[in-house]
Parts: structure tokens; sequence; C-alpha cells
């Protein structure tokens, strides 16, 4: 059966769920307009700020029944299911998206439970963004002679890579030049957008890039 990953708990393989309706929303663009007298339409800022659009949170929202044992036993499972979800926030891995996930606070609600079955509602209110279950990692060795190559992000959201130094380095990248000595490093001007962040290294040693990507 199709099934929900919500923490770590699976609708199926935890609580032999049947999930009967399944709605994720896309999320809705922040826009921003100032009307101003004497010209045509607004002027439009919705990128000024950060140069990208951001977004509202999200809604998903799923419908469960319980069909297996007595109407007590139904009981005592959406007991157990709202007393481990009801107001978590957790990961929520979709059946069809099983690369992804979303982060949202759920709430369980409409729960009714009669002599035939059991039903429920579970919502969450979620981050705009569905991201990787795996992090994209890239390692570089540095030289004496400086090395071009590229960080790819092939999501929609800018990310700032976690970089683990080892040695001396230097890195060039838009109009930024740093060294770095062994240790960990998080450089808020290394923003990769979507696409390709060109960069250049040299020195003696090795650089790990660790970022994980986030599409909508």
């Amino acid at each position: 059966m199709r099934g929900i990953q919500i923490g770590d708990y699976h609708t199926v393989e935890d609580w032999n769920l049947i999930l009967n309706a399944m709605t994720v929303k896309p999320p809705t663009p922040k826009f921003v307009s100032v009307p101003v007298d004497g010209r045509d339409g607004d002027i439009d800022l919705s990128d000024a700020l950060t140069g990208e659009v951001m977004y509202e949170n999200r809604e998903a929202d799923f419908t469960f029944l319980v069909t297996d044992g007595t109407q007590a036993e139904r009981d005592n499972k959406i007991d157990e299911i709202i007393n481990a979800v009801h107001g978590l926030k957790a990961s929520i891995v979709l059946p069809d998206d099983p690369d992804h996930y979303l982060v949202g606070r759920c709430s369980v609600s409409e729960v009714k439970n009669d002599r035939a079955y059991g039903s429920f509602r579970i919502t969450a209110n979620c981050e705009p963004y569905r991201y990787s279950l795996i992090e994209t990692t890239r390692t570089v060795t540095a030289t004496a002679t400086p090395t071009d190559f590229v960080l790819y992000n092939s999501g929609r959201k800018t990310v700032t890579p976690t970089l683990v130094v080892t040695g001396s380095v230097n890195l060039v990248f838009g109009t930024t030049a740093v060294g770095l000595e062994d240790g960990t490093y998080k450089l808020p001007s290394l923003a990769l957008k979507k696409g390709a962040t060109p960069v250049t290294i040299s020195g003696s040693g090795s650089v790990i890039f660790t970022y994980r990507e986030a599409v909508l």
C-alpha cells in the first residue's frame, strides 16, 4: 500500500493505514508591488531584496482510513498516532517522491471511528521547498597551479555549502578571494544559486563541499 513517512513513522509499515486522499499544494510566491502615481502599472519589488522571489509555506493534507481490528482497537491505534505526530515538526516523504522530503508541523483532526472503520486527517504546515534526501558532495584537490571547477546546484533554492578543508587552500569565486586552513567553514559569500557557480582553487590540500539541494 502507498504510505507516508512522517519522521520516524511510516503510515503503512508502523500502523497499516490506508492513504485515502492526499493534496500537497505548491508554495505561493511572495509578490511585492508598489503603486506609483503618474506611471502605468506598479513597480515589482518581489526580488529586490535578495535577487530572487521568496515563498510562503505550503500545506500538505492527508486522509487515512483505519480498518484493522475492533472499534476499541482502532481507538487505541488512533490515540497512538495522535500522540506520535500531533504537533510534531518532522520530515515528510511522499509516496511518489522518494528522493525528497518536506519539513512541516503536523496536526491531527477530523477523527472518526464507528463500528465499520476509522478515519482521520493529518495536515502539515510545510516549508516551501522539497529537500533532497541525499546531500551533494564534491571533493576538490588543490595544487600550486590554480584549477577551475564548477559547483552545480540543480535545485531551485540558493544554498550555502559546508567546506571541510585539509591543508592550506585559496579559493576564488565571483569577486571574492579567501585563504583557508584546516577546519570546517560556511562562507556566506559562497551562495550557490540555481545552475553553475565557477570556483578557482590553489594551494596544497583539499576541500570537501557539501550542500543539500531543494526544489519547489
